[in-house]
């Protein structure tokens, strides 16, 4: 019979195999990828000796940062040194010298400060009579409790003697999803306007009274891209054009006498989210006369335009919407008035399929004659871009982040990277002139990248990452200056601890520079480095993985970039030898969300063909959130195993209100866990936004599956009707011997069950929802806190605003512990640290490290050790082969800190 609460489930698969130890075939001191294990329990089985804790060792993982200009010159070959000292300078002064930063006068009392702008808050100068700026700010449906009833509004305030005042705020409205904030004359009195665009909508505010003057609701579209006003039809009133990414769409909004219309809408996506066939990108600048005949035209980049797998740049009619251009496999980034007589140049990069290379592919084309024609190629180069800061147009918002070339009209310059060797990458800059385009300049530096760029004289601001020592490069045609040179700090991603053959543990770890490192930590205040490599961290402690081969042999496993840019998954034995090679030409290795160009997110190893010996899963995006694929490889060879790119259907409505089944990505940057089966394999289990799902470890095809949709969680049979509803989850799965628990899930948590032919919830927490769309953190930890012996589930949870300790079996509170949310971090972790039978928790709060324990029934905070910078993902395991468990903490100024005992020497 099952357990008390289970509910009876009809589906194809009936599962087995949880008891099976979650640590199996791990040594107690290892740690061997994020959490520790498959199952993502964050439990360390090595005890320590922690009492007084204290820092008694720490890694660097960094190096030094150099910020230099480089100047044309006429001058020949001359060094470039970096020194390996340190020459701090001060870096908001530099930020403001390059206008990356925005200073305004708010209150006009000729003192500006810098200001901080997004989409939805935006500082205007609203009054011609005054120097002063006023701030804008809309709030957003995201930050509401319960968004389809809450209501938002917008304000507009002035600051006087360092006090903010109300001088309007608008109507009460909903579904403000994402505004995007700019000004624009819409009712045509002479006076510059408000206009917000949000979900589905675009409206006018006056500016000196807040009320809303024009509204047009004409989709039912998300509105995550950008907005401009330009006067398309040369009636004086500016026009609207929105470029959208999620779900891809463009349109533009006719500003009339009469009111606001819709003059044309491309539908790229259809409203379909999980749509990966079609997407678009936009260059820096898309509203522009591109082929000189007096009119704007847009321009824009699609994916599969038409269905051959490639990106095309198109160049659309402003008013129509037709196409009047086509360049396929190139992708625009920004046009440059640099032509003979002023003509548009369309700068941009040779697409590979969908992938974008971030070196190589530079390239050049124009319009003449009524035919784009190609004027300059270089497949060896890629472009040198920067971020400016967005808001000095008042005119355009996005909600995305914009990248510029760094390329002069004016000049007739521009900059591109070349490939170097050893760590060594050129800067190249071109003059561009028709057939007379030739290399003028060139210095080779440590990874060098654009800050900023000043068209007016071809300067580049450039900085640079190196390890702690002296730097000695070549340049000519370039004059070079060192602004100052300053410690490289970061967040380091958690690493992973092993032990070789002979028992000795080794720690690997991606550090800031590129690489991937393995230390020995025998003597943490002396640590050793074994060999380090080409390699990269990926973000929220999922950096590498160490996979278990036959024979109990270790081998780390991580991601390495080529020279494009483009993703290899590299396997190395323990001495840093490559083992096997994977190439995935046209993924990019680094995960892009915000250009929604996808990447990696993942490593996992895994049993999926026999026990105690890993494969490998490794996950990414194809483009948006919802574009999430998953490839195993054998663990032996790198051979490919299964790739799957859908996940369960999802019923949603499309353009029409009809009702369609989609399918969601396959595993993506949400991360699986590892489900054990009775013969020691495992099989996947995943909480991938929408979709709770199993899937068979050997084929990747699911065996179960739940639809979930905020606030209604409904399961599916196998002809896919709904039958019951239950609370919704937007988690990552813990697996444990006693069942599935949702961890880090901000509305519900509960242990999840199947015993025979019945699967449900053994307990569960009510359901609740804080803030709109909350994102799993922190991750909970199982453990045995107490003296009877039992097991607990200890994590913090929204609907108490405090931390809490459950009994795993029952969901019964066992007693709760005031840490506000802020101070809970991302992950707990659970181990004996001290020795004495029973296990303590830790986390990490942006200053302290906190061990958390039970004492006479109740939560008390054991101790705390003070952090030299905020940390994330603490890992327990015997870095120094004693038998005893240390605590690594990889902290955000790019160190590795070890945490022993006070005076004992671990």
């Amino acid at each position: 019979m099952p357990a008390p609460g289970l509910k009876r489930w009809v589906g194809p698969l009936v599962l087995s195999g949880l008891a099976v130890a979650a640590t199996a075939g791990q040594a107690p001191g290892e740690w061997l990828q994020w959490r520790r294990d498959a199952q993502r329990t964050g439990y360390s089985p090595a005890a320590g000796r922690i009492v007084a804790p204290a820092i008694v060792g720490q890694a660097e993982l960094g190096g030094v940062e150099d910020w230099l200009v480089l100047t044309p010159a006429a001058v020949g070959e001359a060094p470039v040194e970096l020194p390996a000292r340190l020459q701090p300078f001060d870096r908001a002064a530099a930020r403001r010298e390059w206008g990356l930063d925005r200073w305004l006068d708010i209150e006009g009392t000729g003192e500006p400060e810098p200001v901080q702008e997004r989409s939805r808050e935006r500082y205007f100068q609203l009054d011609p009579n005054e120097t002063r700026y006023d701030r804008v700010f809309f709030e957003s449906t995201r930050e509401k409790t319960t968004p389809a009833t809450d209501t938002q509004r917008g304000w507009r305030e002035r600051r006087v003697d360092g006090q903010w005042q109300r001088l309007w705020t608008s109507e009460p409205d909903t579904v403000y999803e994402q505004p995007m904030v700019i000004r624009a004359d819409a009712d045509g009195d002479g006076r510059e306007d408000v206009v917000v665009t949000v979900h589905y909508r675009i409206m006018a505010f006056d500016v000196e009274t807040g009320e809303k003057i024009r509204e047009l609701r004409y989709s039912n579209y998300r509105n995550y891209g950008e907005v401009h006003a330009a006067d398309l039809n040369g009636d004086g009133r500016p026009d609207f054009v929105q470029l959208v990414k999620f779900p891809a769409h463009l349109e533009v909004i006719l500003n009339t006498a009469e009111g606001f219309e819709v003059a044309w809408f491309e539908d790229v996506m259809r409203g379909r989210i999980t749509d990966t066939e079609n997407s678009l990108r936009t260059p820096f600048n898309p509203i522009v006369d591109v082929d000189g005949d007096g009119r704007l035209d847009v321009v824009y980049v699609r994916y599969n335009q038409r269905g051959d797998g490639e990106w095309h740049t198109l160049v659309l009619d402003a008013l129509t919407g037709e196409t009047k251009h086509e360049i396929p496999g190139f992708v625009a980034r920004e046009i440059v008035n640099m032509g003979p007589d002023g003509r548009a140049w369309i700068f941009g990069t040779r697409s590979d399929g969908r992938f974008i290379p971030l070196r190589g592919g530079a390239a050049m084309h124009e319009i003449r004659d009524g035919e784009a024609r190609l004027v300059w190629e270089a497949a060896e180069l890629g472009w040198c871009d920067w971020l400016p800061n967005p808001w000095h147009d008042a005119r355009s918002a996005s909600i995305y982040p914009k990248s510029r070339l760094a390329v002069s009209a004016e000049r007739g310059l521009g900059w591109l990277h070349r490939a170097g060797t050893d760590g060594v990458e050129q800067l190249v800059l071109y003059r561009f002139a028709g057939d007379e385009t030739r290399e003028v300049g060139a210095a080779g530096l440590p990874g060098g990248e654009a800050v900023a760029f000043r068209e007016q004289t071809g300067e580049l601001l450039v900085r640079t990452t190196r390890p702690k020592a002296d730097f000695s490069g070549q340049a000519w045609g370039l004059a070079s200056r060192l602004v100052g040179t300053e410690e490289l700090a970061g967040r380091v991603d958690a690493p992973v601890v092993f032990r070789e053959a002979d028992g000795a543990p080794r720690v690997v770890v991606p550090d800031l520079l590129g690489g991937v490192v393995c230390l020995d930590l025998a003597q943490p205040d002396a640590p050793r480095t074994i060999w380090r490599r080409p390699g990269l961290g990926m973000g929220s402690g999922r950096g590498a993985v160490v996979a278990r081969g036959e024979g109990d042999v270790r081998f780390p496993t991580f991601i390495e970039a080529d020279a494009r840019g483009a993703a290899r998954v590299v396997q190395a034995d323990s001495a840093g030898e490559t083992r096997w090679t994977v190439e995935l030409p046209r993924t990019p290795a680094r995960l892009n969300m915000e250009e929604e160009q996808g990447g990696i997110a993942q490593l996992m190893a895994l049993p999926l063909q026999s026990a105690g010996v890993d494969d490998l899963a490794v996950t990414g995006l194809q483009s948006n959130l919802h574009s999430g694929f998953t490839i195993a490889l054998d663990g032996r060879n790198g051979e490919q195993l299964w790739r799957q790119e859908r996940s369960g259907r999802v019923g949603v409505h499309n353009a029409e209100g009809v009702l369609e089944v989609e399918a969601r990505g396959y595993g993506g940057n949400w991360p699986f866990a590892g489900l054990p089966r009775a013969d020691g394999t495992e099989d996947l289990v995943s909480a991938f936004p929408d979709i709770i799902y199993t899937a068979d470890g050997r084929t990747g095809e699911f065996t179960l599956h739940h639809c979930t949709q905020f606030g209604t969680f409904m399961d599916y049979d196998a002809q896919g009707d709904v039958y019951r509803n239950k609370a919704s989850f937007y988690a990552i799965p813990i697996v444990l011997p006693e069942g599935v628990i949702y961890g880090g899930c901000p509305y519900v948590t509960g242990l999840w069950r199947v015993e025979d032919a019945f699967a449900g919830f053994q307990w569960r927490t009510a359901y609740h929802a804080p803030l709109y769309h909350r994102f799993p953190r922190p991750m909970q930890v199982a453990a045995s806190l107490g003296e009877d012996g039992r097991r607990q589930l200890i994590g913090w949870e929204y609907a108490k605003g405090m931390l809490t300790c459950r009994d795993l079996l029952e969901g019964d509170l066992r007693w709760t512990l005031a840490i506000a949310e802020g101070e809970a971090g991302d992950s707990f972790v659970g181990c004996d640290l001290d020795d004495d039978g029973r296990d303590e928790v830790l986390l990490c709060t942006p200053q302290e490290l906190v061990a958390i324990g039970e004492r006479e029934g109740a939560g008390a905070i054991l101790w705390r050790l003070a952090l030299a910078a905020p940390c994330h993902e603490p890992v327990v395991a015997d870095v120094d082969g004693d038998g005893a468990a240390e605590i690594l903490l990889p902290c955000d100024d790019g160190r590795l800190y070890v945490v022993g005992n006070q005076g004992s020497g671990q």
